[in-house]
């Protein structure tokens, strides 16, 4: 009997462990990536795309990187419709979504993996906010990027989030994915200037 007791014990335990440090791991990541670091993590990002793109500023203006979005004609009266629709339900739409991954995340072990993946797409998007600000984009421009590239976003969010969710070493990884993210916007902004150079020449050789 008493050995029975002592297995149902250590059984709720095993249970309920797991489920405690899932929730205080979360409850701790929210706060510290939604109000200590956003402003570390801006002024990191800035940092690599100077030191990577040699603008030699001392503080990045709005639009301080070209605008140039290959592919976009303008914005369409139903999606403007949309994407309104959207930023008004957002605030909900966010609250809603938290505390449903709030609740997942409680399940043991398989929890945070399943939040990962359900987080995933907005989480490496948002890692770029930064570089649609400094390219001066509309929301219609980011929105566009959003419905294209989408896969993309989705596959580096999901690898950015299983890194930053380990234990303890995971805040590390925070400032790493931010590097990582504006690595990538150097990346895309060299792949731009090209193609619009090109698409110069192509021009004039038409002529």
């Amino acid at each position: 009997m008493y050995f029975l007791t002592s297995l149902l014990t250590g059984g709720v335990f095993m249970t309920t462990l797991p489920t405690v440090f899932q929730t205080c791991h979360f409850i701790i990541n929210f706060i510290y990536k939604s109000f200590i670091m956003p402003q570390h993590l801006k002024r990191l990002f800035d940092h690599v795309i100077n030191t990577n793109m040699a603008l030699k500023y001392n503080k990045f203006p709005r639009g301080v990187l070209n605008n140039y979005l290959p592919g976009y004609y303008g914005e369409t009266f139903f999606g403007k419709t949309f994407r309104n629709l959207q930023r008004m339900c957002s605030p909900i739409l966010w609250l809603s979504n938290l505390m449903v991954c709030f609740s997942i995340n409680m399940i043991p072990f398989v929890g945070p993996v399943l939040v990962v993946f359900l987080r995933g797409p907005k989480s490496g998007f948002k890692k770029h906010q930064r570089y649609f600000y400094l390219k001066g984009l509309t929301n219609a421009q980011v929105y566009y990027i959003w419905l294209n590239m989408r896969t993309t976003y989705f596959m580096f969010g999901v690898l950015t989030l299983f890194l930053e969710m380990t234990p303890i070493i995971g805040y590390l990884f925070v400032f790493t994915n931010t590097i990582g993210a504006a690595c990538w916007a150097v990346d895309i902004e060299d792949k731009l200037y090209k193609q619009m150079l090109a698409n110069v020449l192509v021009k004039e050789e038409g002529k």
